[in-house]
């Protein structure tokens, strides 16, 4: 039987956990990730938010939310570091760690207002055909804009939203 998988903001007990994953993930070292998360628990009001996702006590995968204030003037964020562990992968994971990021840039940084979310198509490297981003409505500008060799993804957010 599969356990309930749960996302919620990312302990600094899971820092560890979560900087192996990502360090592994993106073939960096898990010192320097660690590094990185460690951002995500500073007072800067421009801090990144980190996602976890836990099965258990097992944390199963992350997300980073991006924000700052270039990203304000031009009410884009944007998703980084997404990563599942392997032995999790094809169970909806990263489907919900994007659902839930949506959901959070959303409601805390675009306070309901239409935006727009960005996404370097990574999964792409490992499998060109990969539609993982768009399966969940991001598509690329035309002409596609790159980034290290991977599609730039966008999608709009709030869009056609009316309150009743």
């Amino acid at each position: 039987m599969t356990k309930l998988i749960r996302v919620a903001f990312l302990e600094k007990a899971q820092l560890a956990q979560a900087a192996a994953l990502l360090g592994t993930a993106f073939n960096e070292s898990a010192k320097v990730m660690r590094g990185e998360l460690a951002e995500s628990f500073s007072a800067d009001p421009y801090r990144p938010v980190v996602l976890a996702a836990t099965e258990g006590d097992k944390l199963v995968g992350v997300i980073e939310c991006d924000t700052g204030p270039e990203f304000e003037q031009r009410n884009i964020y944007a998703f980084s570091k997404l990563a599942i562990d392997p032995a999790h992968r094809g169970k909806g994971i990263g489907q919900q760690l994007v659902q839930a990021a949506e959901t959070f840039v959303s409601n805390a940084w675009m306070k309901g207002e239409p935006g727009t979310v960005a996404v370097i198509d990574g999964t792409k490297l490992d499998n060109p055909k990969s539609k993982f981003y768009e399966n969940m409505d991001y598509a690329a500008d035309w002409p596609p804009v790159l980034r290290d060799g991977q599609p730039i993804l966008k999608k709009k957010l709030n869009v056609g939203f009316c309150p009743v």
